[in-house]
């Protein structure tokens, strides 16, 4: 399998275990080849980046917290895993302080893993662990992470399947329609109907066309095409079932989806540990690999399928 496939079975469910070992829980693959790493020493060059990374990431939101900390050293530990153990356990702790003093660190940690397409696309994941732990990736984390996959050259595609399973607006096919609306309309991906009201409400009173009648002609095309473009959000987000009714989880005692229900419990999709779903299910991420515990319908049993194979 080349490193497409892997990269497509480990976004999938791929994933570190609880005893900390590699395994591929989708695909049955190793996400890096071995073959294809680089030397030792630069592997505990891209530790020690993406120490730095991951703690610069945790501060775009300007807090550090505590399972921010916790889920650095877990990524670290796995990542060191992953790469052969370059470094030992006793190095690993003093990465983060050595790592604070390397400026740039996301970018120089996607031009160390550049020339290595799956070890640029694990790392993505790593960063998208780190981004979502403590809730909803914030703007400049994003924007972040938009910067190191252009470093990287990761393919748009294949930065999607990375964040598949942490960041909900990465959803595959009609949900790129959803992602979209929502970006017009400013509203979370699982906002419900009456957050989507609100806001459509508020932009169209901002951009409607008879707030602009006095002004240059230009601007008024431009507002016009921008109160459209509102409408057409809105009309997206309410011609089809609600998205926040939608949400399906992994059945704990058998291969089944069942319907993401507050306290129902169940298995994570990918390092299959067991939890009980918050309110709203749809927002809960599991709190030891960082991954989404529902999906819609179509992802969800996608995921099993691939669990199955």
């Amino acid at each position: 399998m080349n490193w497409r496939g892997k990269a497509i079975g480990g976004s999938l469910g791929s994933m570190f275990g609880p005893t900390g070992a590699l395994v591929g829980a989708a695909a049955g693959h190793f996400l890096v080849d071995r073959k294809g790493q680089p030397p030792k020493k630069q592997r505990e060059r891209v530790l020690a980046l993406a120490a730095g990374a991951l703690y610069r990431l945790a501060l775009a939101n300007q807090k550090y917290s505590t399972i921010e900390n916790l889920t650095l050293k877990i990524i670290l530990e796995q990542a060191n895993a992953a790469l052969g153990k370059p470094l030992t356990v006793y190095d690993l702790p003093y990465l983060i302080d050595q790592s604070a003093q390397i400026p740039q660190c996301l970018r120089k940690l996607g031009q160390a893993t550049r020339a290595y397409p799956e070890l640029a696309y694990l790392a993505t994941t790593w960063l998208w662990r780190m981004a979502v732990c403590d809730g909803l990736p914030t703007p400049p984390a994003l924007a972040m992470i938009n910067d190191f996959i252009i470093v990287t050259g990761l393919t748009q595609e294949h930065a999607m399947q990375a964040a598949l399973v942490y960041h909900r607006g990465a959803a595959m096919g009609a949900g790129n329609n959803h992602r979209a609306a929502c970006a017009t309309l400013g509203v979370a991906y699982d906002a419900d109907a009456e957050q989507i009201k609100q806001a459509f409400r508020a932009l169209s009173l901002k951009y409607h066309p008879d707030k602009h009648a006095a002004l240059d002609p230009d601007i008024r095309q431009l507002t016009a095409e921008k109160f459209t473009q509102i409408k057409d959000a809105y009309e997206t987000l309410n011609s089809s079932e609600p998205h926040h009714n939608n949400w399906y989880a992994h059945a704990p005692e058998s291969p089944q989806i069942l319907p993401a229900v507050p306290g129902t419990d169940v298995i994570c999709f990918v390092c299959k540990q067991p939890a009980q779903l918050p309110d709203p299910a749809s927002r809960a991420h599991c709190l030891h690999c960082q991954a989404l515990m529902a999906f819609e319908r179509p992802l969800a049993e996608y995921l099993l399928a691939q669990e199955r194979g």
